[in-house]
C-alpha cells in the first residue's frame, strides 16, 4: 500500500497514535480528519504528500514527526484546527518538515529577511503566502522544488533570487508579488506554470531562458508594467492550446513580447494564439526584426562611455574634419561631369522662367492698350 485513501480514517475517535509505514508516498484528503483523540503522528520513509485537509480538526494533536527526504507538499489546511498549528502560531520559529519548509512564522522575522535553512529542498505550497513584511528571502542552492502560491502576496519584495537548482514550480509562485520589479528565471527551467507572474504590478523585466517550451495561463497577467519581453525559439506554447482558452491572458495586450527564433518557428508559434477571427492575441513580434527588448535596452556605461571618447576623437582629427569639409568637393571626372549636367540643367530651368515672365509682360501690356 502506497496510499492512504481519502477519508480513510475519518472520525476515528478512539484513534490516539498514528505511525505511517515507509512504503506510503501519499496521505490523502481527510484521511484522518476529526480524529480528535489522536494527540502523535510519526511519518517516516518515502512519504512525498500529504494532502487537503488530511489531519484538519484532530485538535488534540500536538506532536507531528515527519523525517522524510521525498516529502515535497503540504497542501493547505492539513494540520488546521490541530493543537501543533495553535502552538506554532504562537511561536517564533519557522516549521520544517524533514527536508520541506513548511510555513514561515511571521513572529520569526522581525527584521524583514527570512533565511531557508541549507539542506532543505523543497518550499511547500503557500509557505510564506501573505508575509507582506518581508522584504528579503534568502533561498539556499539546495531548494529544488517550491509548490503553488509559495510566494503569493509577499507585497514587500523587491527582488527575489531562485537558485539554479530551483527550476521546478507549481501555479501562482509569485503571484501578486506587487513590490517585485525584475526578475531571472533559472536555467534549465522547462515550464513557466500557470499564473506564475500573475498580478505583479511593479514587475518590469523578466530573463527567460532558452529551452523553456511552455509558457502557461496567465503567466504574466497584469503585470502592468512589463512593456515588452523576449522569449527564446524554444517556447512551443503560450498559454493554453485549446481555441476557447486563448482569451486567457497570459501577458498583457500592452506588452510586446518578442520571438528569439527561426521564422519558421514564429509562424507556428502565431497558430497557437490567434483567435477564430484570424487575430494575434498578444502583440508577437520576430525577435530578428531588429526590435527586439535587447535592442532597444540601454547600453552599459562602459559602452556610453567607450562611445563618447570615440566620438571626441573623430571630432578632433585633422584628417578626418578636413574629410568632413571636403565631402562635397568632386574628386573624380564622373563627379564633375554630374555636377556640370546638374548646373547645366538649373540655368536652363532659370533661362525658362526668365521667358515666361517677359511673354506675360508683353501680353498685359498689349490688353492694356486694347
Amino acid at each position: 500500500m502506497t496510499t492512504i485513501g481519502s477519508f480513510a480514517f475519518e472520525e476515528c475517535g478512539s484513534l490516539t497514535e498514528v505511525t505511517i509505514p515507509s512504503m506510503v508516498t501519499n496521505i490523502d484528503s481527510s484521511a484522518f480528519e476529526n480524529c480528535t483523540a489522536l494527540t502523535h503522528i510519526d511519518i517516516t520513509g518515502s512519504i512525498e504528500t500529504i494532502s487537503f485537509h488530511a489531519f484538519e480538526n484532530c485538535t488534540n494533536l500536538k506532536d507531528i514527526h515527519i523525517d522524510s527526504t521525498s516529502l515535497k507538499s503540504v497542501k493547505s489546511d492539513a494540520f488546521s484546527g490541530t493543537e501543533w498549528e495553535i502552538d506554532f502560531e504562537s511561536g517564533s520559529e519557522d516549521a520544517y518538515f524533514g527536508n520541506l519548509f513548511y510555513k514561515c512564522n511571521r513572529n520569526a522575522h522581525s527584521d524583514g529577511t527570512a533565511d531557508i535553512k541549507d539542506g532543505t529542498t523543497s518550499i511547500s505550497e503557500y509557505a510564506f503566502s501573505g508575509c507582506t513584511e518581508l522584504k528579503k528571502i534568502r533561498i539556499p542552492e539546495s531548494v529544488i522544488f517550491a509548490g503553488q502560491s509559495a510566494f503569493e502576496c509577499c507585497t514587500g519584495l523587491t527582488e527575489l533570487t531562485f537558485p539554479d537548482g530551483l527550476v521546478e514550480t507549481d501555479h501562482l509562485v509569485l503571484s501578486q508579488c506587487t513590490g517585485l520589479k525584475s526578475f531571472v528565471i533559472p536555467d534549465g527551467t522547462i515550464q513557466i506554470p500557470a499564473g506564475m507572474f500573475e498580478g505583479c504590478s511593479s514587475l518590469e523585466s523578466v530573463t527567460i531562458p532558452d529551452f523553456v517550451t511552455s509558457i502557461g495561463n496567465d503567466a504574466f497577467r497584469q503585470c502592468t508594467f512589463l512593456k515588452s519581453v523576449t522569449i527564446p525559439g524554444s517556447v512551443k506554447q503560450i498559454g493554453s492550446s485549446s481555441q476557447e482558452d486563448i482569451p486567457w491572458e497570459t501577458f498583457p495586450k500592452d506588452t510586446i513580447v518578442y520571438f528569439a527564433g527561426s521564422e519558421e518557428d514564429y509562424e507556428a508559434l502565431k497558430k497557437t494564439v490567434t483567435n477564430e477571427f484570424g487575430e494575434t492575441v498578444y502583440d508577437l513580434r520576430l525577435a530578428d526584426s531588429g526590435e527586439s527588448s535587447s535592442a532597444v535596452s540601454a547600453e552599459s556605461s562602459s559602452e556610453r562611455k567607450e562611445s563618447a571618447v570615440s566620438e571626441a576623437r573623430s571630432e578632433n582629427s585633422p584628417s578626418e574634419s578636413v574629410a568632413g569639409r571636403n565631402a562635397d568637393v568632386p574628386t573624380t571626372a564622373d563627379d564633375v561631369s554630374m555636377q556640370h549636367t546638374v548646373f547645366t540643367f538649373a540655368g536652363i530651368s532659370l533661362v525658362a522662367v526668365i521667358a515666361a515672365a517677359i511673354v506675360l509682360l508683353i501680353v498685359r501690356k498689349k490688353q492694356s492698350v486694347k
